[in-house]
């Protein structure tokens, strides 16, 4: 059973009618009060999924769908408190970053394992980091599922945030990727472009080249990718990237281990549906 049914599950257990316990199938609000108390119910039944990868895209489109009788005014009025939400957080989030910044050089940032904390190693030009995943699917299915036919299969598990993967060329170095991006994200797309496609050694390199409102303080991103062979028939990946800044923008950690967690939902997804789908990607 997936974690989402189960904490669907869980939720609905927890909102079930229950005598006069006002749920929110049973409680119509009136006051302002209510609407709050309303709106308080609704979030509890949000909250089970907010470690999905998905979780933002499904507010972005509760918030889409919400306002769709709104005049403009009124769907002004919800983005201007969402927007104050984010300066109280970005202002939290730079205060605590402030008390921890060594002064130097930009640092290089690595993570051992996925659930460790960030770790300082070093001192470099260049932010980046680098994870090691294990599972028990073979690393040719997740090479295929997860870089071959990413284009393909990425879109379909994941549609409320990736709309298409375009691809300019044979899908080898040099091939252009587009990632185009659900409506309702902040960035409408982004363009890869393929270094390096080793089938038969499960490798995989590439940069990010554009994309709109990525690039304005940075040159460019790499990535590398390796999948190999596990005594247990599973796999180990390793999944590298680096930053490369322009000027004196220094990346935080913050914004580092934003990147890694977004690479390990992306990987998580598709281990998923391979999983679940044990004939797909095996030939």
């Amino acid at each position: 059973m997936l974690v989402e049914e189960v904490d669907y599950k869980s939720t609905t257990e927890l909102f079930a009618k229950k005598g006069d316990d006002k749920t929110l199938d049973n409680f119509i609000p009136k006051s302002e009060s209510d609407f709050l108390e309303f709106a308080e119910l609704i979030s509890h039944k949000l909250h089970p999924h907010e470690k999905s990868y998905h979780y933002i895209a499904l507010l972005r489109a509760v918030i889409r769908l919400s306002v769709t009788s709104l005049k403009a005014a009124g769907t002004k009025d919800i983005a201007s408190s969402i927007t104050t939400i984010a300066n109280e957080k970005l202002k939290a989030e730079k205060e605590a970053t402030s008390k921890t910044k060594t002064c130097g050089k930009k640092k290089q940032l690595h993570v051992d394992k996925p659930d460790d904390d960030l770790v300082v190693n070093a001192y470099d030009d260049m932010d980046g980091y680098s994870d090691e995943y294990t599972s028990t699917i073979p690393p040719a299915r997740l090479f295929k599922a997860l870089i071959v036919d990413s284009h393909n299969l990425i879109p379909k598990l994941m549609p409320l945030s990736i709309k298409s993967i375009e691809i300019t060329g044979d899908g080898g170095a040099g091939s252009i990727r587009q990632i185009n991006f659900a409506e309702g994200s902040q960035v409408k797309y982004i363009k890869n472009r393929v270094d390096e496609l080793d089938e038969k050694n499960f490798s995989f390199k590439y940069s990010l080249i554009e994309g709109d409102g990525t690039m304005d303080k940075l040159e460019k991103i790499t990535y590398e990718v390796k999948f190999e062979s596990t005594p247990d028939g599973g796999s180990k990946s390793k999944m590298t990237s680096t930053y490369y800044t322009k000027g004196d923008f220094e990346l935080t950690e913050e914004e580092v281990k934003a990147g890694k967690d977004k690479a390990l939902a992306m990987y998580k997804v598709v281990e998923g549906y391979l999983l679940q789908n044990p004939e797909a990607y095996v030939s």
